[in-house]
């Protein structure tokens, strides 16, 4: 019965022990010159969300802010600090945004949903 593994065998064979410790040696210098290391590639400052700004040529355009949305009462923070304004109704619509609540508003959003695909392109 063989005992370990037969490929790391045959490569320690290979390469001999001088190899396997040189080997040993390098990762051991390499972590521990990477542990070693205590200053960061970058220093990192906290921004507050509000002076965050998209400046990314693909997304800025598309950026919509001030639009009027409902959604769960739990989101109204994230949906004010987003740039919306939230409305706590069953429904709203917005341009060609038509947002609901939670689920027990799908038929008035379906029904408004549909409306604006009756009306086509604005």
């Amino acid at each position: 019965m063989a005992i370990g593994n037969p490929i790391i065998c045959r490569n320690v064979r290979r390469m001999g022990v001088q190899g396997l410790w040189l080997t040993l040696a390098l990762g051991v210098a390499m972590t521990s010159a990477a542990i070693a290391q205590e200053t960061p590639l970058v220093k990192l400052q906290p921004v507050p969300f509000t002076d965050m700004k998209v400046a990314d040529g693909f997304w800025a355009p598309r950026l919509e802010t001030n639009r009027t949305v409902t959604t769960v009462a739990k989101c109204a923070l994230d949906a004010a600090q987003g740039g919306a304004n939230y409305v706590d109704q069953p429904v709203v619509t917005d341009g060609n945004l038509v947002t609901a609540r939670t689920w027990q508003d799908n038929t008035p959003f379906l029904k408004k949903f549909m409306e604006m695909l009756k009306a086509g392109p604005r």
